[in-house]
């Protein structure tokens, strides 16, 4: 089920728009997005993964994008290069999908920053001090407007 979901989703049956979710964001992505920003990335996968068990498809694949961009920084930070580069490119082939926000989320910037992370994966050797001291990648959410 889960592969024809993506596939509907990577050929335009769906668009971001249609598809947002209800209400105000969980406040979970609050936690998740500090985490992130803070380099807890593991931690902020763990908060990101109890959104994503509640959340049916399609809206699912978004947290999963988050999630795996999580874990890719987790791995870019313990310099294991096959799982950051699997887990940022999961993460930049499903952040497309959600253009250029969502549930608040700048996918656009999150997107930008995976695409830079990926290219500098990519180099080898790896120059995994240069990849440290480059602005690390961030989670931006507009604040919720009050009613």
């Amino acid at each position: 089920m889960e592969a024809q979901w993506l596939a509907a989703l990577e050929n335009g049956v769906y668009h971001p728009a249609s598809i947002q979710l209800q209400g105000d964001a969980p406040p979970h992505l609050f936690d998740a997005v500090r985490l992130f920003n803070e380099g807890q990335y593991w931690e902020c996968h763990e908060v990101l993964e109890e959104v994503w068990l509640d959340t049916p498809y399609p809206q699912r694949f978004f947290w999963s994008a988050l999630i795996k961009l999580a874990v890719g920084m987790h791995h870019a930070a313990r310099r294991n290069p096959h799982g950051a580069r699997v887990k940022i490119g999961d993460a930049v082939r499903l952040l497309p999908l959600f253009q250029p926000n969502f549930a608040g989320v700048d996918t656009a910037t999150a997107l930008s920053d995976a695409l830079r992370l990926q290219q500098a994966l990519r180099a080898q050797p790896i120059d995994w001090v240069a990849i440290t001291n480059k602005r690390q990648p961030v989670i931006i959410v507009q604040p919720q407007r009050e009613g």
